[in-house]
Formats: structure tokens, sequence, C-alpha cells
């Protein structure tokens, strides 16, 4: 059956490193089971995963995340709570866990509005860009001003709307260029999808620069990938750094040097590094994944955080990445996907599959690395903070194989049930063992 048509509804889970693709196809035969149509999906997927993993931005998102789950749960145990209020929260008031707060509310403001933000009145199929509005945003802890963008647009019907534009935004917009150039380049139509978000990076960037849509896509490419991993707050970087490319007629001799050149007046080499943040986050890992079933999730996030640290020596990796051969895609492409494999690939007709980065040889057990701990972590913060909220692992732990028989026979998960108390567990499926780890069942971590 020809499937270029079924686009269900794929996703990337953040920071849990897992790719969903709704197709009725036995993913288990990934590389050779995909058509051109269906490997656009996986390719737009896959740019998330890259922005998850390699940028600042999204590492940064990661760190915000992971940091505020354990706060909340440490908060939890401290206050002896026997039933957990949801949602919870890592309190303000608190010295010990005020930075948390209050770091995981400003990057709400560098994420901005996301995919889901408009109401349904407002059609996002065609758009147009009205005004843009700086707006300078208070930092309390020490008076610092964070600014952000807003965006006026208007659909077909004359209908507006104001969004604020973040990360988020560039992130969906660079995952659909790579996905429409890589159709294009086959010389086959584009997917269907709605122009907001999937087009306001670039809509902004003719907005303020117009002369700007002569050139090729490689570029708009580019430079959403620089904003995404050389700052936090890539929504008003990209803003400054369009103006830059116009104030200096970048079009009329465009170069990688020129380029960079402006962008890097623009951040001022930025406040962290990649070394700094990877450390953090694996240091917060090895606190909270210590019982010996996470030792595959931590190997293959090490191998690939030095992977990154070694292709991003190259600022120019993405502009790269979008050169194609021909009709396939570029060596660059080909190389960093090979380097860096791919995390869980999965629907719900197969098993999940994990291809580890190449020649990493302690990964040849590839179906022994079970990366769904990583989503369980991303669980149990949805679990905290969205009241009913329902863990989606079922069918991911009945695959593990390592939780208890009673769940295999019952098909019902006692997790789900315990959700909001701090009692003792009866079975280790990785929700469990992630909830426990954190120390809410008022015991220190495991």
């Amino acid at each position: 059956m020809e499937l270029y048509n079924y686009l269900g509804h794929n996703k990337y889970s953040t920071s849990a490193f897992c790719i969903v693709l709704d197709l009725p196809i036995d993913l288990t035969n990934f590389k050779n089971g995909l058509n051109d149509y269906q490997f656009a999906l996986y390719l737009h997927e896959y740019i998330h995963f890259l922005q998850d993993i390699s940028t600042i931005y999204g590492l940064m998102k990661f760190s915000n995340i992971l940091l505020y789950t354990k706060a909340q749960a440490s908060y939890a145990v401290k206050k002896r709570y026997k039933k957990i209020k949801i949602p919870a929260h890592a309190p303000s008031d608190s010295h010990s866990y005020s930075y948390v707060k209050r770091n995981y509310d400003m990057f709400q403001l560098y994420r901005g509005d996301g995919v889901n933000s408009l109401s349904q009145h407002f059609d996002k199929h065609s758009i147009t860009i009205k005004q843009i509005k700086e707006v300078s945003n208070l930092k309390p802890s020490n008076n610092e001003t964070i600014k952000t963008l807003q965006i006026t647009i208007e659909d077909q019907n004359g209908t507006t709307n104001t969004v604020c534009f973040g990360g988020e935004i560039i992130c969906e917009n660079m995952a659909s260029l790579a996905e429409r150039e890589y159709l294009k380049n086959k010389q086959l139509l584009p997917s269907k999808t709605t122009e907001y978000p999937y087009y306001l990076a670039e809509k902004l960037a003719e907005f303020i620069y117009p002369e700007i849509a002569s050139l090729s896509k490689e570029w708009l490419f580019w430079i959403m990938d620089l904003c995404l991993s050389k700052s936090f707050n890539p929504g008003y970087v990209f803003f400054l750094l369009i103006k830059g490319l116009k104030d200096n007629s970048f079009v009329k001799a465009p170069t990688n040097e020129k380029l960079l050149a402006i962008f890097d007046k623009i951040i001022n080499g930025g406040k962290y590094t990649l070394m700094e943040i990877h450390k953090e986050i694996l240091d917060e890992l090895d606190q909270i994944f210590r019982l010996p079933m996470f030792d595959g999730n931590k190997d293959w996030l090490k191998v690939e955080f030095e992977r990154i640290r070694f292709l991003r020596q190259d600022s120019q990796i993405m502009r790269s990445f979008m050169q194609y051969k021909k009709t396939e895609l570029s060596r660059m492409a080909r190389g960093i996907m090979d380097m860096l494999g791919h995390p869980t690939v999965k629907n719900d007709i197969s098993e999940a599959i994990i291809q580890p980065p190449a020649r990493a040889l302690k990964f040849h057990q590839v179906t022994n690395l079970c990366l769904w701990y990583f989503e369980a972590y991303k669980e149990v913060f949805s679990a905290l903070n969205i009241p009913n909220y329902k863990c989606q692992m079922y069918k991911d732990c009945v695959r593990s194989k390592i939780i208890d028989k009673e769940i295999l026979n019952t098909k019902i998960c006692p997790e789900q049930q315990k959700i909001y108390n701090t009692t003792s567990s009866m079975a280790l499926c990785p929700f469990g063992v992630f909830w426990k780890s954190l120390g809410l069942w008022g015991k220190k971590p495991i």
C-alpha cells in the first residue's frame, strides 16, 4: 500500500529522546521500510532530536524540566505530604528551590508560544504578519531586562492574533523546512501543513528583510540553527540577527564569514558552553538514575554528548546538512545521522527500535538498551503538573519485559493509580522506578 498521504500524528518527545511515527508499518525494518514521504516525516522529528541534544536552547529546556521535577519531588518529601497536590510546584518562597522555580518560569519567555497556542477560530493555514513589537520583561531576581518579540498575525478571514515569538516556533519552522526541502529535492509535493507555526520564522525574516527571500533556504535553516545553538533566548536573537543582516546588506554579497561576524557581535560569545551544560545534565542524571538498569541510558547519552561537541566545532555544520548531493541527503547529513544514530523510534504496531552511535561497541546489544526511562521522567513531570493525567507508557512497559508479571496479567499499571500518593510501590515499571528514585515515596532516592 502506498502511504505517502498518511501523515498521522507524528511527534518527538522533548528530551525524552523518543520519535513517534504514526505510520502503519513495521518499524523494525526501519532502514528499508520508509518511502520518501515517510522519511521526510522522520527527518522532521530527527531535526527536533538534534535541536534537543546539541543546542543551548534545547539543553537548557532539558535541564530546566529535570531540575524542576526534582525540586517538586524533594519539596513533597521534605514536607512529608501524604498526598501530593496537583499541579505540584517548587515554591519560590523557599531558598532551596527558588532559583529552580525562577529559572523555570523565565524559560517560558524564551520558549514563547507553541503549536497549540491559537484559538480554534483562527485559521492557521494561511497567515500574514501585520506588526512586530519588542517587549521588555523584568527579571525580578536581579532587575535584569529580558526582551521578547510579539508578532501580530492575521488569517485569510481577517482574524488577528498576537503570539510570542520564541524558541518553539523556530524549532518547528526549522524542522518543517528540512522536511519540505527534502521532498522538494526529490521533486515531490510537500506535505500539507499550516503556516503557523511552520512558516512563521521564514515569514518574519521576509517581513523585516524582504530581500532575504532571494537566498536559498539553506541560509535560513542555518540562521535558525545558530540562534538555537548559541542562545537560550533564540526568538529575540533571531529578530536581531535578521535586522543585522539587513543593516549590512547581506544579500548583496552573502558569505559564511560575514554572517558569523554579525551573529557573534549580537551574542557576544554567549553565557554557556556545550561542555558546561552537558556536564550539568549528566551530573543530575547520575543522581536520579542510580540503579544498574539505567546504565545503558547514561552511557548512550555520554557518547551522544561527546560526538555532538565534536560535530559542533564546525559552526557551519547545519548549513552543510542542507546541501543536497543530487537527490540524496548531503554527505554531512548522512555523517551526522551515522555518528549519532537515532533515539527510540516507535509506533503502535511494532517494537520500538534504537540505532546506537556508529562504532560504539558497548551498545551492540541494542534491544537491551532501554531508552524508555528517558521517557519516564517526562511522564512523571506531566503527572506532577497535569490534573488527572495518566501515564502514557503502558505499552512500552509491557514491551520492556522487566516489570512485574502481575501487570502483564492484569494489564493495569498500579503506578497510574498511586500517582498522587506517597505509598510503597509493588512493581518497578519505568514510571515507578523514576518516581521512586526522585524520593517521592517519602524515602531517600535509591
